[in-house]
């Protein structure tokens, strides 16, 4: 079960960034909601997805999963996680902020 766990906080953790960093730069992109939202809607979108994966993160902890291995499990999940998103993002210009 930790091991489920520290995977979801990878996929969290990644997911974060693109909302992130298309929020604080100006541009929209896709949200579960809304395709595409605001900015400021991506800040908190991406906001709330890196409070999820600390959260995830200390309950991996909790169910006894070594730090060093929950880190490696989550970057591999997010990793798998993000080259799926890009292989079916990548012809969608919505997605690529155009």
């Amino acid at each position: 079960m930790g091991y489920l766990v520290a995977a979801l906080a990878g996929l969290f953790a990644l997911n974060a960034v693109p909302h992130l960093t298309k929020g604080m730069t100006g541009r929209r992109h896709k949200v579960p909601w809304a395709s595409p939202a605001s900015a400021p809607v991506n800040v908190l979108w991406g906001s709330a997805n890196a409070l999820a994966a600390v959260w995830l993160g200390v309950w991996a902890a909790d169910l006894g999963v070594r730090p060093g291995i929950a880190l490696t499990v989550g970057l591999l999940a997010g990793t798998a996680f993000g080259v799926y998103l890009a292989s079916v993002w990548q012809g969608d210009p919505v997605a690529r902020g155009e």
